[in-house]
């Protein structure tokens, strides 16, 4: 996998469309503003525009998710069945989920929500 980055589980965002009668085209919009927020935090953020809404789909580099899980100080298995805290410089050393993935669903979720909450607050 030299050369690319694995990307762990999407999340998506829904939001309505401002309709053109609704707002001043000189405000500023703040979905763009959330978009670049997350991209520079580190995010993939793919933008789809629909007729009505919008979805802003989020997915990150396991490195991103790494760190996320270093500073939440999650703890997990290793490879001699010691549960230690999470490190990202020694993630070779933790055992990774039946599907292949570091990290569980929930533990996925923890990590997005420690990014966003960071990004936003």
């Amino acid at each position: 996998m030299r050369g690319k980055k694995k990307l762990c589980l999407r999340f998506v965002w829904w939001f309505q469309r401002k309709s053109e009668k609704q707002g001043d085209e000189s405000s500023l919009d703040c979905v763009e503003v959330l978009v670049d927020e997350f991209k520079k935090g580190g995010l993939i953020v793919e933008r789809v525009i629909g007729l009505q809404n919008e979805f802003i789909k989020l997915s990150a580099p396991l490195e991103i998710l790494g760190k996320a899980a270093a500073e939440l100080q999650f703890t997990k298995r290793t490879h001699i069945g010691m549960d230690l805290p999470f490190e990202w410089d020694e993630v070779e050393a933790f055992v990774r989920q039946p599907d292949g993935s570091l990290f569980t669903w929930c533990e996925h979720f923890h990590c997005y929500n420690h990014i966003i909450y960071g990004i936003v607050c």
